[in-house]
């Protein structure tokens, strides 16, 4: 991956705060940066992935076959043929 030098003036307090949360994490200040900036402005492919998971999230669940009182009836009857009679 390669990568473009950015340099950025921060006030005091905000360069504080954030070589504190590095620490913290036991991350490089610079991740904390990229990853601030991917959550402010999100590529448009991660956007569209998201609004696809939306959109699958919300269809209808459909459970096709027996209702579960006719699955264990079914299991039942099959159980009984096999075990022994005695």
């Amino acid at each position: 991956m390669s990568m473009e030098r950015l340099q950025i003036l921060l006030r005091p307090d905000q360069a504080a705060r954030l070589r504190d949360e590095a620490q913290v994490q036991g991350v490089p200040v610079t991740e904390l940066v990229r990853e601030a900036i991917d959550q402010a402005f999100p590529h448009p492919r991660a956007l569209q992935r998201q609004a696809s998971w939306a959109r699958f999230n919300a269809l209808p669940v459909v459970v096709a076959g027996p209702e579960p009182e006719a699955l264990e009836a079914l299991l039942d009857d099959r159980v009984d043929k096999r075990l022994p009679r005695g």
